[in-house]
């Protein structure tokens, strides 16, 4: 602990186990001074001399003279590093679970890509809120022809995507700044950075990081990707968050490519249904010219054999030229 024996002697509980371990400690004191037995170690943390932390596993007994309770014995066993690597492997657990719960959204067929961006955004504060304490993460994507980021997706703290930040111009402000140098933005100070206008609204929530990430293909710029978090940032934390923006802006183009597909099949579809559709107009016409020259036709040919026959009377054969006649004239009108 960095303590000398002399200066161990003369301290209490209170002056070592750190703060918000001690009502527990005293709690399984007065328990096991009460006669109740205790199986498992009781976990804590002291403060040594120099500020730091040791994690211990701590197993005590009461002891007793003459059927009284006249002191506790105890054996520490310092876990720090067992600790220390566990809590780390559960980071890493949550940050795999990250990226799995992302790279499952941006696989969803069924969704639209705003309700995927949403998802994606959900799990960042889902599995960094205990770790970060993630307030909210946001997602923007550029609307090219206007050089102007359009907010798709936010969760934690604020779910809306209306408001002051649901446009902004490329180059303005911090989220603008990341999207025009195409280079991410981190900070474990907030309040004290200059780039944020609202310094009394980060104090207020008690905001102390930032990262920002360009979701760019290439040398594209497609939006950008922000996470604001009352925690420091680790290394670990931050590596994360860039694999999953690189993971993003991948699904994104993605699904952009297949919405494409989609409307082009869409497209190809309408028009080989509108060529059918001629197909059987063109059929219809057909048929029906068809039949108006066919009828007046037979109806020329059989007057006209009948003529040839020579069995007409005279007025017979007046009514056979005047209906051959008109139907000649019929047909003429038609063609």
């Amino acid at each position: 602990t960095g303590y000398s024996h002399e200066e161990a002697m003369q301290m209490n509980i209170g002056q070592i186990v750190a703060p918000e371990y001690l009502p527990s400690v005293l709690q399984r004191v007065s328990e096991q001074v009460q006669g109740k037995v205790f199986k498992s170690p009781l976990e804590l943390e002291i403060v040594c001399k120099d500020g730091s932390r040791l994690t211990l596993e701590v197993n005590t007994r009461v002891l007793i003279e003459g059927g009284m309770p006249v002191g506790m014995q105890g054996i520490a066993r310092d876990i720090t590093e067992r600790k220390q690597a566990e809590t780390m492997q559960a980071r890493l657990n949550r940050q795999a679970a990250l990226r799995a719960d992302v790279s499952v959204a941006l696989t969803d067929e069924n969704d639209t890509l705003p309700q995927i961006l949403q998802k994606c955004s959900e799990a960042i504060v889902e599995h960094l809120a205990e770790q970060l304490d993630a307030a909210f993460a946001r997602i923007w994507l550029l609307r090219e022809d206007e050089q102007v980021l359009e907010l798709q997706a936010s969760a934690g703290m604020y779910t809306n995507v209306d408001g002051p930040q649901a446009r902004i111009a490329v180059g303005k402000s911090r989220i603008g700044l990341i999207a025009q140098e195409k280079a991410p933005y981190l900070t474990n100070d907030v309040q004290n950075d200059p780039t944020f206008g609202d310094k009394e609204w980060a104090a207020q929530e008690g905001m102390t990081a930032f990262a920002g990430y360009p979701l760019v293909v290439g040398e594209r710029l497609t939006g950008v990707m922000a996470l604001f978090a009352k925690h420091k940032l680790e290394a670990d934390s931050l590596n994360a968050l860039a694999s999953v923006a690189d993971t993003l802006v991948h699904g994104i183009e993605r699904k952009r490519i297949e919405d494409e597909r989609e409307k082009l099949l869409a497209r190809e579809h309408e028009a080989r249904m509108m060529a059918e559709t001629a197909n059987h107009l063109k059929d219809d016409f057909l048929a029906m010219i068809s039949h108006e020259l066919r009828a007046p036709l037979t109806a020329i040919l059989g007057w006209a054999q009948m003529l040839r026959s020579g069995t007409l009377d005279r007025a017979s054969a007046e009514r056979a030229l005047t209906t051959i006649e008109r139907n000649a004239k019929s047909q003429a009108h038609l063609v």
